[in-house]
């Protein structure tokens, strides 16, 4: 196993491209560091390693989502994906992503729990 540790390090993530988690109002353009709130910087790698896993147990959401576009996702969605992401964390002995899924969450959650019309937006590199 010692071959794959390195998997296990966030030095080795440091200079991936990274996917934005963040949250918004549905159609504006600005989010994230734009409107001074807290964005997820989640290395790509890490991103794909909980898609492959929500893909491989047959999850519906985080599979689908293509990283290489904006996505908006509804409270409705949100919810979805806020449980995709608490499954993903405990079936996964992986501390590392783990700790991504919880920053993750924070923004998830401050959309399920709005309530204002807002929407989890992802884009990657």
């Amino acid at each position: 196993m010692d071959e794959y540790k390195d998997r296990f390090d966030p030095k080795k993530y440091e200079q991936e491209e990274p996917v934005n988690v963040g949250y918004g109002v549905p159609g504006e353009e600005k989010w994230g560091r734009e409107i001074e709130q807290e964005i997820a910087l989640v290395p790509s790698p890490i991103f794909a390693r909980a898609q492959a896993i929500a893909r491989g147990y047959e999850l519906h959401l985080m599979p689908l989502i293509d990283i290489y576009v904006r996505t908006e996702l509804n409270k409705t969605q949100a919810e979805t994906l806020l449980s995709e992401l608490k499954f993903v964390k405990q079936v996964a002995n992986d501390p590392l992503l783990a700790g991504w899924l919880e920053k993750i969450e924070k923004n998830v959650l401050r959309v399920v729990r709005s309530t204002k019309e807002m929407v989890v937006i992802i884009e990657g590199p």
